[in-house]
């Protein structure tokens, strides 16, 4: 299996680089949230869009500015309708330490902020989880609270903002950094940090409400705070931190450029795939997309084994 890399030729008013940060896609924009340029330190709650089509990065000026987040890092973001949610993430330099359990929304088309109010049972506040879009509801998995490593499983229903905590599923090693994927109706928990490297997978069926671990001939490396998208029945993982840094969040560790591919009607073998094209650099501490209109995965920044946080943009097409 092959795939075209491309390095998006962007020009506007490009986002500062930074990793730990918000990227996902509506309609033919992508959107940018928070995330840090210097370890631990939180940029600010601008939203960037780019426009896909013409690569022109501009600045989403809210209409109501005095409602937007505070500024937080390693929140998890996604999207339904013109709507971009934002839950969780924190302030502070400690694992826990200044999260909180916030969830918010950004209407793409009104330009408007609003923090939800919610009810049902609100996850414990955390950092470096992940969260997907199934219908119109949202399901946040895993992260770091001031409990440590958490394996939970909530949905959020955007037309009531009510929580509903999933069935829980002990197999699962509480980590922070996971993939997390839609495929169909079933939720995908792909890898992580829980204290080491993870390459599990597990499933978990939104309409039965059970899990099942995935076994494999072929594992995916090990692999932490990488891309992930689902593209019909497959799921596609792209970069990440291969080898944590021994400086904790301060350094950098060792990451990967390598993209993977597992398809989930037949899943014994994660395949690797041949990458063509502008290969990015190694990367981790990002999030990826997925473009409807063209596609193609998209990612925005990272953490590099320079520990530099860049602010280039590419794109993953599969060309086999």
């Amino acid at each position: 299996m092959q795939a075209m890399w491309r390095r998006l030729s962007t020009k506007g008013t490009l986002p500062i680089g930074r990793s730990s940060h918000g990227f996902v896609i509506i309609g033919k924009h992508a959107y940018v949230f928070g995330g840090e340029n210097s370890p631990r330190v939180p940029i600010g709650s601008t939203v960037h869009a780019l426009n896909l089509e013409t690569q022109e990065w501009g600045v989403c000026e809210p209409k109501n500015p005095e409602k937007e987040p505070s500024p937080i890092n390693a929140a998890s973001v996604a999207a339904i309708g013109d709507s971009m949610y934002v839950f969780g993430g924190r302030s502070g330099i400690t694992m826990g330490e200044g999260s909180t359990n916030d969830m918010y929304s950004f209407n793409t088309q009104t330009k408007q902020w609003s923090k939800l109010t919610t009810t049902g049972d609100v996850p414990l506040a955390r950092s470096y989880h992940a969260m997907t879009a199934l219908g119109s509801s949202l399901f946040v998995f895993g992260g770091c609270s001031d409990k440590g490593r958490m394996n939970d499983l909530h949905s959020f229903d955007v037309a009531t903002n009510h929580w509903e905590k999933q069935p829980s599923y002990d197999v699962i090693e509480g980590r922070g950094g996971p993939g997390l994927v839609v495929v169909e109706k079933t939720i995908y928990v792909v890898a992580g940090f829980a204290g080491r490297e993870m390459n599990d997978v597990h499933a978990f069926d939104t309409t039965t409400k059970t899990w099942r671990t995935l076994t494999f001939l072929t594992p995916l490396p090990p692999r932490s705070v990488f891309g992930v998208v689902s593209m019909g029945t497959k799921i596609i993982v792209v970069c990440g931190e291969v080898d944590p840094s021994d400086q904790g969040h301060e350094g950098a560790g060792n990451f990967s450029n390598g993209a993977f591919i597992l398809d989930t009607t037949n899943p014994q073998d994660w395949i690797r795939v041949t990458a063509k094209g502008d290969v990015p650099e190694p990367r981790g501490w990002f999030s990826a997309a997925f473009s409807d209109f063209d596609r193609r995965l998209y990612m925005f920044g990272g953490n590099s084994e320079t520990n530099a946080r860049l602010n280039d943009t590419h794109s993953f097409e599969l060309i086999d």
